[in-house]
């Protein structure tokens, strides 16, 4: 390549790496420092209402971030962008912005903003049930937020920890770090106090103490006020309290709590999360011999959720659907064995839907790691082909003064041309290994996710239901 074709080409992938705005933006007008807090403002309220816009204007913060070689402006808009491509289900993208980000405050040597990187980070695995590779993140942000003294935090990523501990079937190992995050955790948090004390309830009743596990969700009752700010929370804590009584088999105190977490839900027009509870009620009817009772709890609560958002209380309420049809000792009388039939199958398909978006969520995941690592290796490898341009261009005028020297001079100029001609078409070859082994992940994430799309499909023409979605955890 001749020395005019490379700087055109360079000019043109400098010029391609810049977004073009057809329009000026509406701060076009101000100072660059003015437009950044102006869009920080305009992000701010927007809240969650359109991620899409989010990523625009977070887009537009960057490019003022880099004119002004500020990285606390850059580093808000690279966490806006993994934020909102995480809200959007685009765990690729997401996970690509949060390791940039880890990297900027890795440069910035900034412990406070490396934990927040770790710990969204960890959270992107914990969401794809890759528990190992969250906990070693969420360590990370601990021992970060530590080193910047932000307790909350530290006790933030040790409830976090504890998580995956109680989904790892590890309810002992979870049990100390939760209580590791309450002695971390300062008193004016309150909404964190309740939650690691709710947590502990869980881990208790997964080791059979319900005595101990109804303590904690007490315990979680007392930092929260009556305010309807805490309604939510406080519907959690009676319903979990009701459970532990149900697994017990002391039915007239379940009734008593469920009842109230039932009341408490049904004030904040959540169908799904009133879902829950009914099936723990209809649950203890079945329980009771109150067979018509139960059936009738699950189908007065399926009737008022968004059948298209397969989620796992409307898996939970099929479930116990299916387990009272199949029961010889019921004496109700269901439209056949098709219905029992076709509750097992969408039950299945449901599981089938639930594991495939997990692979999914794998595959997503370490594709945004990939992207990231090879569009960092690539800027690293063209500023290197660069590098090398311009020490050809300086040894190429050197070689011309020594060539009157002698002609060793010039020999040695050929050689040395010959070995880095040969280098860059290596590092050229390695690029290009690169993109393909890159193309190999996203073409295996394609597969996956065309083989959830196909049991999507098909699960809408047996039953007639929309997109399925798969929201969070249910009462915790």
């Amino acid at each position: 390549m001749s020395r005019i074709t490379f700087i055109i080409a360079m000019a043109l992938a400098i010029g391609l790496s810049v977004p073009l705005q057809a329009t000026p933006h509406p701060w076009a007008h101000l100072s660059l420092p003015q437009q950044a807090e102006a869009i920080k403002e305009a992000i701010d309220k927007l809240q969650a209402k359109d991620h899409d816009e989010i990523i625009d204007l977070a887009g537009l913060l960057h490019q003022i971030g880099q004119k002004l070689e500020d990285h606390s402006i850059m580093a808000e808009a690279i966490r806006q962008q993994a934020w909102a491509y995480g809200k959007k289900q685009d765990l690729t993208k997401s996970a690509r912005y949060y390791f940039e980000l880890e990297q900027l405050y890795r440069q910035l040597n900034n412990n406070g903003g490396l934990g927040k990187a770790y710990f969204n980070i960890g959270k992107l695995f914990a969401r794809a049930h890759e528990y190992d590779e969250a906990l070693r993140y969420y360590a990370l942000a601990k021992d970060h937020y530590a080193a910047a003294g932000l307790d909350d935090k530290v006790s933030m990523a040790l409830y976090q920890m504890g998580w995956c501990h109680l989904d790892k079937q590890q309810p002992d190992v979870a049990t100390g770090l939760l209580k590791e995050a309450l002695k971390t955790c300062s008193e004016q948090n309150k909404k964190q106090k309740s939650e690691i004390y709710n947590l502990l309830g869980w881990t208790a009743k997964d080791m059979g103490d319900h005595h101990t596990a109804r303590h904690y969700y007490r315990q979680s009752l007392q930092p929260l006020d009556d305010s309807d700010k805490w309604a939510k929370k406080r519907a959690i804590a009676m319903n979990n309290i009701g459970e532990s009584f149900l697994l017990e088999g002391h039915h007239d105190s379940a009734a008593i709590y469920l009842q109230k977490a039932l009341e408490m839900k049904a004030i904040l027009k959540d169908p799904e999360f009133s879902l829950s509870t009914m099936v723990s009620l209809a649950e203890m009817d079945y329980q009771r011999g109150l067979y018509i009772k139960a059936v009738a709890r699950l189908e007065a609560g399926l009737k008022d959720v968004d059948p298209t958002n397969l989620s796992n209380q409307i898996n939970e309420a099929l479930a116990l659907l299916t387990t009272i049809a199949q029961d010889q000792k019921v004496n109700i009388s269901f439209p056949g064995t098709l219905l029992q039939l076709g509750m097992q199958q969408q039950r299945q398909q449901f599981l089938a839907l639930q594991k495939l978006k997990g692979e999914l969520d794998k595959f997503s995941i370490k594709a945004g790691q990939d992207l990231y690592t090879h569009e960092m290796e690539s800027q690293k490898l063209e500023a290197s082909l660069v590098s090398q341009r311009h020490q050809k261009y300086r040894w190429s005028t050197a070689s011309a003064f020594l060539l009157c020297v002698a002609l060793i001079g010039f020999i040695y100029a050929r050689i040395q041309k010959k070995y880095k001609t040969r280098a860059e078409k290596d590092k050229k070859e390695f690029v290009n290994e690169q993109m393909k082994n890159y193309d190999q992940r996203i073409l295996q994430m394609l597969i996956v996710k065309a083989e959830y799309e196909e049991i999507k499909s098909k699960l809408k023409r047996d039953f007639g239901l929309g997109d399925v979605d798969f929201p969070g955890q249910a009462d915790g």
